[in-house]
């Protein structure tokens, strides 16, 4: 096991200013936080390396670097040689048992706040929800979280330290003279301190330490990561409810779920911001979105070899350059984050990781021993240039310095709106889709512009929840939906199915969405959504869910409708009225019991040869007929959310009375005994069907009055439930109506007249009906900048080209020095000013926007001018608005 090195004050002085600096920046937010999370991680696993690997060339580098990672890491008997290691592991078992305290209290919360929408319907609290009626608590949780993931390291190595009887934990204990005893291993090199191997298990109070470790490493090392998976799995944003890999997009067009996509959902829904276990996903790859998982997975197997090999330093150090190897890897081949430069950041630490262990192992006392002051020295460098390359891509990260990084390259970057793509010009031009740029650009723009700015939060969130209704669902659910308005048959049976019908209790067996039914009831809750109308059904009996759309709603209601499902239902029906109620329902069973069964006499010796005699009671177990008379009856949902799926049932008896016979002595004895009779003993079979056995019960004397008196309130609760519902969808429709996206958002191609009559005549809400008069110059705007891009696709595109340069590259001092002629905001915008190509050009020189290679480039006006005569050819041909050309 490695000693420590004597490190002067100044030097763990200058590690410990180098910790806080970096404290300090990851505090202030600087830049993109997974940085720092790569840069906590980084020096976390090389502090295992200069902690714990004995060789010249890691004594070398741990004046600098050794007390960097080792703050990093909590390693403060490292750091800082002069604390007793005693005060450090008693320190570090006080924080590793608050925070197991605080863990099992956040697994706890967990399980009950973690919404599950489709699951628990109109009962479910968002994290933005819970954030704002338990926000001490949310907080709370992510905090604990934050904190055991980085201690994981720390306190994994600690009690793996224990389990290993590390020789600092010996030595320290051998000073308090309590019969533990270290032997010198090796003496090693002259700039090594000799290794110690310390006998802990002579210590009797060491099993209590190992105990405690061993709970550490169960509790922390290796379910935290499976917590940690879990919640990830849980929480992260997916495509849609139907299939988590596809989306619709702004069009209600499907379209593959990407990586931009999901970085937006996470960067910009109010339920992801809220999230507390954000952190943990954010910044990664939709599919590497586990990566911080593996991260801890690759800290545990790494402490394996580096502790547990401690006497091999030869082996120790080749099975960890492996692992380092294997993980780089991987790391290289996925490129896990959404940030290149976290990429970058992430390279450039596996591979100094590896060069350290490399260096390291070529200078064992095994290897080459001599080399130890140039493999030192190496790993010196390595560290130092790993350092400055860190700091230079966190620097990158800034606002500040991409814009003077992007000025000096003098590259302009543009956007395409439908295929979610950031790129040259050259890249760009050629895919635009005019027709729909020209929607998302101006049409969807000014809509988008108004309500954000001169809305309430009401219209502002149904909006939004307008456009996320539209990505989840799709423009053809939408039409469906309007297309069943007009249908009266259809129209009514919405109607009774949101009236009578909506909550527990409902039946459908129809395939769900993972193409097997594992129900084997067939009932559950359903639960509607009224836009696009369509039903979800969960099953009380199993994980599966099902939505039912327009192709299998009437048969959907039609089922519910049946007599035979009516009659399922009512004794459904029935069984909960009398939920809480004692029913007669006489029976006897054989049970086993314990009663007294006369004595013995035993005679004992102690350890001093004197003979005591005692006289004990004996017992025997018998079988016993018990009499039961009446139970509770007991119906439970699977959560505790109200009309939650689930149909759980017993009859609780606790009047059991029997009359058991002891076998030796034939005494009577009257017990007493509580059963939880299942369902299908009193006749409730899983169809719900009516059986003699339940017909007895239900209908005996004195049961049947207590079901009838109560099902009134049982239904009366129901209505009330449908009737909230009703009304929620009614103030939703009042602030703006359900057609609003149809028939104004999607619609760029209406005329004003049209959109205005139905503004006036569908919209509720006064400030959404009063557009036409409140915003009428707005519209004069937005109707004159359609007339203009509609004229002409090759102005069209041209509006395109500089509505996008202003937008991606307003920062760039070439185009904020120009912005009369660059943002379309102002009249005197070339926007509105097609030019020929010899023109533009020598604008664009004159304004400093302009060389052969660069801005406005040569190839840039190429491919901008041959996308020119394409359009107007197309035009020419009778094409309108560009379609036919894209």
């Amino acid at each position: 096991w490695t000693r420590r090195a004597r490190r002067s004050g100044a030097a763990a002085a200058a590690a410990a200013a180098a910790g806080g600096l970096f404290a300090c920046c990851a505090g202030l937010n600087l830049g993109d936080m997974i940085k720092f999370d790569i840069v906590r991680d980084f020096y976390q696993t090389v502090s295992l390396f200069f902690a714990s690997i004995y060789t010249t060339a890691m004594a070398e580098a741990k004046t600098i670097w050794g007390n960097l990672s080792g703050l990093v890491s909590f390693d403060f008997s490292f750091v800082f040689p002069s604390i007793s290691p005693i005060v450090i592991y008693v320190a570090i078992g006080v924080v590793a048992f608050i925070l197991l305290v605080l863990f099992t209290w956040m697994a706890c919360k967990t399980s009950s706040l973690n919404p599950d929408a489709i699951r628990d319907g109109h009962e479910t609290k968002s994290w933005e929800q819970r954030a704002a009626e338990q926000k001490k608590t949310v907080f709370m949780i992510k905090m604990v979280l934050t904190a055991c993931i980085s201690a994981y390291l720390p306190v994994s190595r600690t009690a793996f330290q224990i389990v290993m009887c590390d020789a600092t934990l010996g030595k320290a204990l051998e000073k308090l003279s309590i019969g533990l005893t270290c032997t010198t291993l090796t003496a090693g090199p002259d700039d090594l301190e000799p290794q110690v191997e310390c006998q802990c298990g002579d210590w009797d109070l060491y099993p209590i330490f190992m105990g405690a470790a061993a709970f550490l490493i169960a509790a922390i090392t290796i379910y935290l990561p499976i917590k940690c998976y879990f919640l990830i799995k849980t929480n992260k944003p997916v495509g849609s409810r139907e299939d988590p890999n596809m989306r619709y997009d702004e069009d209600g067009e499907p379209t593959a779920y990407t990586d931009q996509m999901y970085n937006t959902d996470i960067m910009t829904r109010p339920d992801q911001q809220r999230c507390p276990y954000l952190f943990l996903y954010k910044g990664y790859e939709r599919k590497w979105a586990f990566y911080k998982v593996l991260v801890m997975v690759m800290k545990f197997l790494l402490v394996l070899p580096i502790i547990f090999l401690w006497k091999q330093p030869v082996l120790q150090s080749l099975i960890t350059l492996i692992l380092l190897g294997i993980f780089a890897a991987s790391s290289f081949y996925t490129s896990p984050f959404i940030n290149p430069q976290a990429d970058h950041m992430d390279a450039s630490g596996r591979v100094t990781a590896m060069l350290t262990v490399g260096f390291a192992l070529i200078s064992a006392p095994d290897v080459a021993p001599d080399s130890g002051s140039l493999m030192g020295l190496f790993v010196n460098v390595v560290q130092a240039l790993n350092a400055v390359i860190m700091i230079l891509l966190v620097l990158y990260g800034l606002p500040p310095v991409r814009t003077k990084i992007k000025n000096c390259l003098k590259q302009f970057s543009f956007e395409d709106t439908v295929l979610n793509q950031v790129g040259s010009l050259p890249d760009i031009c050629p895919n635009w889709d005019i027709r729909k740029e020209v929607k998302h650009r101006v049409w969807h723009q000014f809509w988008d512009g108004l309500i954000t700015a001169r809305f309430d939060e009401d219209v502002n969130r149904r909006f939004g929840e307008l456009k996320h209704i539209t990505s989840d669902t799709g423009k053809h659910r939408i039409l469906e939906h309007f297309a069943g308005m007009q249908d009266p048959a259809v129209a009514a049976q919405r109607a009774w199915v949101m009236q009578e019908l909506e909550g527990v209790d409902v039946f459908w067996d129809g395939v769900p969405a993972d193409g097997h039914l594992d129900s084997k009831t067939g009932f559950g809750k359903m639960y509607v959504k009224a836009y696009p109308f369509h039903c979800v059904m969960v099953y009380d009996d199993a994980k599966d869910h099902s939505f039912i759309w327009a192709d299998q709603f009437m048969e959907f209601a039609a089922k519910n409708q049946s007599e035979d499902i009516r009659a399922r239902r009512y004794i459904r029906r029935i069984i909960r009225a009398l939920h809480g109620e004692s029913c007669f329902n006489p029976f006897q069973r054989w049970e086993s019991h314990t009663v007294p069964d006369g004595t013995e006499t035993v005679t004992t010796t102690d350890s001093e040869g004197n003979t005591h005699t005692e006289t004990r009671q004996k017992y025997a177990t018998v079988q016993v007929l018990m009499q039961y008379t009446s139970g509770t009856m007991s119906v439970r949902a699977n959560t505790d959310k109200p009309y939650a799926a689930g149909f759980k049932v017993s009859l609780n008896y606790s009047d059991g009375i029997g009359d058991a016979v002891a076998p030796s002595t034939g005494e009577h004895h009257t017990v007493h005994g509580s059963y939880s009779m299942p369902p299908a003993e009193f006749g409730l079979e899983d169809n719900f069907q009516m059986t003699p056995k339940l017909n007895e019960l239900l209908n005996r004397p004195e049961n049947q009055p207590k079901w009838q008196a109560n099902m009134p309130a049982l239904e009366q609760r129901d209505r009330a439930y449908r009737a909230d519902l009703q009304e929620m969808r009614r103030q939703k429709e009042s602030t703006i109506n359900s057609a609003f996206w149809l028939n104004v958002y999607d619609n760029d191609a209406t005329g004003r007249e049209a959109l205005e009559n139905y503004l006036r005549t569908y919209e509720i809400n006064p400030a959404v009906r009063g557009i036409p008069d409140e915003h009428a110059s707005g519209l004069d705007y937005l109707f004159n900048r359609m007339q203009y891009v509609n004229a002409h696709p090759c102005a069209a595109l041209w509006f395109i080209l500089f509505d996008d340069l202003w937008e991606q590259n307003k920062d760039m001092a070439v185009v904020a020095d120009n912005a009369d002629l660059f943002n379309p905001g102002n009249s005197s915008s070339l926007a509105y000013k097609p030019m020929k190509r010899d023109e533009f050009a020598a604008l664009m020189e004159e304004k400093g926007a302009r060389t052969a290679t660069k801005f406005f480039s040569d190839r840039a006006l190429d491919v901008l001018y041959a996308r020119m005569d394409e359009l107007d050819e197309a035009f020419r041909n009778g094409g309108r608005r560009g379609e036919t050309a894209v």
